[in-house]
């Protein structure tokens, strides 16, 4: 008996070759995402880790003064200290012959035979010699296109033009990408500094801790303690930065990225899930006779329901024959391809066999829980009922819809005739709905998130309201350059800015994280903060400070009018927080009158940074122009520049940190939506057979081939069109899901969410197009149907 029944499953695989591939392939479709995701990012992390624990990392980097190597000597032997170095980095501009100049960090090395931290490794030539060279850090060749051997043009902050020949491509694990920073990054002797016109002391020391159990509160602790002895022994630090211990700094935002595609993956299989119900379903609906007999001859439900689970069963084995393969195959190009944006190498591309058990487990689960219901409910019809059935449904035309689709009037026949069979079979109607709509759901929120991300980007720029912002090496005159930048063509306003890094002294005396503030001329144009607590600045403050939103995070007793104390260059004062404002970037900010932080920093009327304001309707080109000029008149005044920025060049660079994204994000909506185009050709093929004797009677009664295929075909359309205005609904909640997590994952706060109208017409035209393909071999099968198949039909 039992070789009889998997006799009969294997021959129902056989039979219906279309149904089985379709069910094969929903489900594949669904463990490839699976697969895929988790596959890469597994890869990704245990290569990430591995690579950047052989940089030798540093455990927390200390920015100061200038200093010399005897200060490097006299961190290095500190309790705690496994080892210390020393690091310098100035920011000049490569000139290039089409006249698109880049901004290149040029980062000097003490000795590059013998580095000791953070480590750069040699790709392709030779390392820069003590003079006139530089190693091109390899993400830069994604802005320029360089090459050993080639020599380079830079100007230097005093408008000097200088050569430097390319010695080297070098890789830098723990830099972070050119395109993301949009600028190039070089590696130099520290005596090429001095040719350049910069001096060789180091401005930042980096430090590895000789525990290497320390979790990131002690590394801070340790770091603090540095900090304390350097200021002791005169030296002026203006902050320091721990980072995660043993982690890329990449890696927290992969795998949160990695985790909402997950969601979307894990989507796939309940939309593959919903076609197992549906074709099972049919496949009982289509040999209740079958059953029947087998009952009649002794066979018990359970035995039944073993039978068709087993055809389940081998759905499930056939679609892992498919997707292990495949989903290794995507695990592996996706991990090449976010290493390669993320600048990291892959070294170790096998699958962790968790990866495959977890695809095995889903592979089968699924389907095979997906089929319990309708397995269940189909073996316990009765002899009786089974005999007596005709395979055509007698149900229709009893509930309030379907009497309000027979009274419809005013269409042509085949049309009411297509809108009655769609809502034939309401449950098999349901689950196929269920599938387009989540597909097209987040088909539709993918392009809400772009939307979005883009209205965060415009809504971060219209916050810092400039045209350019000018970089100085050295904090020069206020009234200087407000002066000579307004003189320069195009100039509607300039602002001076001053920075500093600051630090919170808690009321235990612990020290808070460092915290970039900015001092800023009493109403200024070129920022426009959204105040969400107390007020913002006022011409007459004095200590008065204004905080972002998301510096609560790392300071949460702060309320507005709490008395603050800061540690600005080794001295404490304190000022009064006046008011909380929208966080406009993931970092926090704190925001004081200019006098206050000049009498702070003691340096009253000078200004690190320039905001330039230009004439309305500036484009990026005329941007580019005025950071250009600016940067030219300025220097012929007297004035260095290290870096110009445009608001333009945000927005380039950030965007295409959203079109890689988004790219990331469609590719499974696409999955989705050819799971839900599955899942309707199966639903589709199924009514056809279903259907047989009536589109036999049809043709009787001389219905041509064109007025079946146009019935079926209708059908499809109005199922699709049905699935784009539940899917547009629910992408309502679930773009909004997306952009919070998405958020939360890149800047800390959720998106500006903004709905996608294009988004939501686009899904429109791509699912009617895509129930039309689904619907087409069915309709074409259904107008070949003969009356005298009609007749051997059962």
């Amino acid at each position: 008996m039992r070789s009889v029944r998997w006799r009969k499953a294997i021959r129902d695989l056989g039979t219906h070759p279309l149904r089985t591939t379709l069910v094969v392939l929903s489900i594949a479709v669904g463990v490839f995402a699976v697969g895929t995701i988790a596959g890469s990012s597994a890869l990704l992390r245990s290569n990430l880790r591995d690579g950047y624990a052989a940089s030798r990392p540093a455990s927390a980097a200390l920015f100061l003064a200038p200093f010399d190597t005897d200060l490097v000597d006299i961190v290095s032997e500190m309790p705690g200290i496994a080892e210390a170095e020393g690091r310098r980095s100035v920011t000049v501009v490569l000139k290039t012959p089409d006249g698109r100049d880049r901004e290149m960090l040029l980062s000097a090395i003490p000795d590059f035979e013998d580095q000791r931290l953070d480590l750069v490794d040699l790709e392709r030539g030779d390392w820069p010699s003590e003079r006139g060279e530089v190693a091109i850090e390899r993400s830069s060749l994604r802005l320029e296109p360089l090459e050993a051997g080639e020599q380079l043009t830079v100007q230097t902050p005093d408008g000097r033009l200088r050569e430097l020949d390319v010695s080297a491509i070098t890789h830098e694990v723990s830099a972070a990408p050119a395109f993301y920073s949009g600028r190039l990054l070089g590696h130099v002797a520290p005596a090429t500094l001095l040719d350049l016109g910069f001096d060789d002391a180091y401005d930042e020391l980096r430090i590895l801790a000789a525990d290497p159990g320390l979790d990131r509160d002690g590394i801070q602790a340790l770091a603090d303690d540095v900090r304390a002895k350097l200021e002791r022994a005169g030296a002026t630090v203006f902050g320091s930065y721990v980072p995660v211990p043993g982690e890329h700094p990449a890696n927290e935002l992969l795998q949160g990225f990695f985790l909402v595609l997950g969601v979307i993956g894990a989507l796939s299989l309940v939309v593959s899930g919903f076609l197992v119900v549906n074709t099972v379903a049919a496949i009982l609906a289509q040999q209740t006779r079958q059953i029947g007999v087998m009952k009649a001859i002794g066979a018990r439900n359970d035995q039944i329901a073993g039978l068709y689970l087993g055809l389940v069963f081998a759905y499930a084995l056939l679609a892992l024959a498919v997707a292990l393969p495949l989903g290794a195959l995507g695990a592996w190009g996706f991990t090449v391809f976010t290493a390669g944006l993320a600048n990291f190498d892959v070294h170790d591309f096998g699958v962790p066999i968790d990866v495959l058990l977890l695809e095995v487990a889903v592979g089968l689960l699924v389907p095979l829980l997906a089929a319990l219901v309708p397995v269940w409910r189909g073996v316990r019809v009765t002899v009786r009922e089974a005999l007596a059935t005709t395979g055509i449904t007698d149900r229709f035309g009893r509930s309030r819809l379907d009497r309000l689709l027979r009274d419809l009037r005013g269409l042509s026949r085949p049309t009411l005739m297509s809108i009655r069979n769609t809502f034939r079979r309401k449950g098999r109607l349901a689950l196929t709905l269920a599938a387009l709509s989540l597909g097209g759901a987040i088909f539709m929120s993918v392009f809400s998130v772009r939307s979005s991300l883009q209205q965060t980007l415009d809504d971060t720029l219209a916050y810092f309201a400039y045209d350019v912002q000018v970089e100085l090496p050295v904090a020069e005159r206020v009234d200087v350059l407000t002066t000579e930048a307004l003189r320069v063509p195009g100039v509607a306003a300039a602002e001076p800015w001053q920075f500093a890094t600051v630090q919170r002294v808690r009321d235990d005396g612990a020290e808070g994280r460092t915290i970039l503030t900015f001092g800023l001329p009493p109403d200024p144009r070129s920022v426009r903060p959204t105040v969400q607590e107390g007020r913002w600045l006022d011409p007459a403050d004095g200590n008065a400070v204004v905080a972002t939103a998301n510096l609560l995070e790392d300071e949460p007793d702060l309320q507005v009018g709490d008395e603050v104390t800061l540690r600005i260059d080794g001295q404490d004062t304190t000022w009064t927080l006046v008011g909380i404002v929208a966080s406009p970037t993931q970092r926090p900010f704190l925001y004081t009158p200019t006098t206050a932080l000049g009498l702070a920093t003691h340096e009253v009327g000078r200004a690190g940074i320039l905001m330039v304001i230009g004439e309305p309707g500036m484009d990026a080109a005329g941007e580019a122009a005025l950071a250009d000029s600016v940067r030219a008149h300025l220097e012929s005044a007297g004035v260095g520049v290290a870096a110009t920025t445009t608001s333009a060049e945000i927005r380039a660079t950030q965007e295409t940190l959203f079109d890689i994204l988004v790219v990331f994000l469609s590719s499974m909506a696409i999955l989705l939506g050819a799971v839900g185009g599955l899942g309707l050709m199966g639903t589709m093929t199924i009514n056809v057979v279903e259907r047989s004797r009536e589109v036999g009677v049809l043709r009787a009664v001389g219905a041509s081939d064109g007025a079946v295929l146009r019935i079926v075909l209708a059908e499809g359309a109005l199922i699709g069109i049905l699935s784009w205005a539940i899917g547009a609904l629910v992408a309502l909640p679930i773009s909004k899901l997306l952009a919070d997590a998405l958020g939360d994952v890149f800047i800390r706060r959720p998106l500006a969410y903004a709905y996608s109208v294009q988004g939501a017409f686009a899904w429109a035209v791509i699912v009617v197009a895509l129930a039309v393909v689904a619907s087409w071999l069915p309709a074409w099968r259904a107008s070949r149907i003969t009356v005298r198949e009609v007749l051997a039909y059962e």
